[in-house]
């Protein structure tokens, strides 16, 4: 029979064993886990935990397991427990903080974190965590400093590196952007989501090729990785391959449907591809997704403008303002369309309430909160354009019961809105149509197109006029772009380029106008204002492609019998520049000049009907 102190001897030497085989268990688990066996470290975790052991350090790390098997709820409870079982383990916090960014709890995320780094000041991956949750949140400075306090504690994270680079190209830092990608890339040649950070990076830098290349190798690294997919939808877009771009974002669709920003993408190409009602219906699924999506907002704003539904577009507009999570820029954007939407509909009070609320917005951080160089420069051009327009406007009805006339064009359409004018005796008053960005070429492509989808939809609401004016061609007659740009660009002769240009456009509108307007007026191009004290070689070859242009133009438009407006002839002194009699700024004409040019300047045959 034992004594007491056997029976002591024998409790204690038990637990000593059981002490040291919970021991062997736990690091067995985290032996397993380090080596990648993720489904054998799970079963030592699971076991672990269904024995009742209290243990920090399997709790954190069964959480990191769920989170990567996407079990982000549970995942944020065994996390929890680890740090109700010490509340001083400084990795769980980060865990932490990690799992409530992926759910969306941005703010908890940061609270996380931050608590993370109180415990441990030189915790590198959660200054490295913190910058991204930062990012996210919108606070860029303070994302960058995290993450450049990350990359000091470990100059060699691939992850910092990598993220410094998303957070540098989200700031407009693109140079520097691409160099710590690039050092995240020599650091782990295999890290897929680098190899797609850079190619975002080069898409923004305008080297297409090399962004097509870097997007490529990160889904030759991973076939389902749905991103790369969108993003090289995006960029098969600005290259022009269309139909490839569609076929690539359909893809990362297929991988993960509630991708907002591949919806996005979608209804951008849909758009260019001039498939307006499809890319209408894929933007707006974006929207459904995240309704506070900025860049679907404006997306979405540009299909609504192009359809012409002008009611809509100052509903989602005046949303977008209202949105605390959409920035300035997007905000600055949506004030001009509110802008011109009621200059449209001619209500010229808002027109001017909300000019001045888009230049406040400018001024508070709109202009250089946008990302994307074309939409500064339209956001920047139109309300320049508009700001000198509202002064020269007639905004008096004088005569209620006049004709309205639509006027089809880009920008220029806007130079006449509602203005009144007699033809044949008859009172008329003009309907400015907007088919924003709209060129002669863009008619004359064989291909169909978001500004032909756009013209045909307009049609259909301004169909109550025998009437119609059309002015197109002073966007394909400018220095940086249009017909001299391409002709420069691949070396071909102007003058053939331009003949083209204009015969394929006027065939197309004839086709395409003649069903509805049996009287089409076009508007020639105003003679190019002279912006700096001498003329390059650019210039004098812009001075010879608009003498050109509006000379074909003019034949083209007479042959067939219709009326031409030789604007040209009004705004040219005799060496074909502008005279600066006619205009509001340096590409628009004055609204005051419309009576002198149907009196002066109207032509039916070869020589004017003056």
């Amino acid at each position: 029979m034992k004594g007491f102190g056997d029976l002591y001897k024998s409790e204690k030497k038990a637990n000593k064993k059981s002490a040291f085989s919970k021991k062997q268990i736990i690091n067995q688990a985290i032996k397993l886990h380090k080596e990648g066996n993720i489904s054998e470290a799970t079963k030592y975790y699971q076991k672990i935990i269904k024995q009742g052991y209290d243990e920090p350090t399997v709790f954190s790390n069964y959480g990191v397991i769920l989170k990567s098997l996407g079990k982000l709820k549970e995942a944020e409870i065994s996390t929890r427990k680890s740090i109700e079982l010490n509340p001083n383990y400084a990795i769980a916090h980060c865990n932490l903080g990690g799992i409530l960014k992926d759910i969306g709890k941005l703010k908890e995320a940061e609270i996380s974190t931050r608590k993370s780094i109180e415990l441990n000041p030189n915790y590198a991956i959660a200054h490295c965590n913190l910058g991204g949750i930062l990012k996210d949140i919108g606070k860029l400075k303070e994302a960058e400093i995290s993450t450049r306090k990350a990359l000091e504690l470990n100059p060699n994270s691939f992850e910092a590196h990598c993220n410094l680079g998303n957070i540098l190209k989200d700031i407009g830092k693109l140079k520097e952007a691409e160099i710590s990608t690039r050092k995240a890339l020599e650091l782990n040649p295999n890290c897929i989501e680098a190899h797609c950070n850079l190619g975002n990076i080069l898409k923004d830098l305008g080297k297409l090729k090399e962004a097509e290349i870097s997007t490529r190798t990160a889904l030759e690294l991973n076939p389902n990785y749905a991103s790369a997919y969108s993003n090289l939808g995006s960029i098969l877009k600005d290259i022009g391959k269309l139909k490839e771009a569609e076929i690539s974002t359909r893809k990362a669709l297929e991988l993960y449907p509630n991708c907002i920003e591949a919806h996005c993408n979608l209804g951008n190409i849909l758009r260019d591809r001039g498939k307006l009602k499809e890319a209408e219906i894929s933007t707006r699924k974006a929207l459904e997704i995240n309704p506070d999506f900025d860049t679907a907002h404006s997306n979405l704003g540009n299909i609504l403008l192009d359809f012409g539904k002008l009611n809509e577009l100052l509903i989602l507009s005046k949303a977008t303002l209202k949105s605390k999570s959409i920035n300035q820029g997007f905000k600055s954007l949506a004030s001009l369309r509110i802008t011109i939407t009621n200059l449209l509909k001619k209500d010229f009070s808002n027109t001017l309430f909300y000019l001045q609320k888009t230049h406040d917005l400018m001024n508070h951080e709109g202009i250089i909160s946008i990302k994307n160089e074309k939409d500064k420069q339209s956001l920047f051009a139109f309300f320049k354009f508009i700001d000198s327009l509202y002064p020269l406007l007639e905004k008096e009805d004088k005569n209620s019961n006049s004709n309205i006339v639509p006027h089809f064009g880009e920008s220029h359409c806007l130079s006449f809105a509602h203005q009144n004018l007699s033809i044949s005796t008859k009172s008329i008053k003009i309907q400015p149509v907007l088919i924003t960005g709209g060129k002669a070429w863009h008619f004359a492509n064989k291909e169909n197109n978001q500004w032909k989808e756009s013209l045909t939809q307009q049609i259909k609401n301004h169909s109550y006029s025998d009437k119609v004016f059309i002015s197109f061609g002073e966007i394909d007659c400018r220095k940086d772009e249009g017909i001299l740009n391409y002709a420069n660009k691949n070396n071909k002769d102007m003058t053939k380029v331009c003949e083209k240009t204009v015969k394929g456009y006027i065939n197309y509108m004839e086709k395409i106008l003649c069903p509805y307007y049996s009287e089409r007026y076009y508007f020639g191009v105003p003679a190019p204002t002279k912006q700096k004290d001498y003329f390059d070689d650019l210039d004098i070859k812009r001075i010879k492609l608009i003498k050109h242009y509006n000379s074909i133009l003019k034949n083209e438009v007479l042959s067939r019998g219709f009326y031409f407006l030789d604007v040209y002839k009004l705004t040219s002194d005799d060496e074909g520049v502008n005279n600066n009699m006619h205009m509001c700024d340096d590409y628009h004409l004055s609204p005051k000049c419309l009576s002198i040019l149907f009196e002066n300047h109207l032509c039916k045959s070869l020589v004017s009907t003056k």
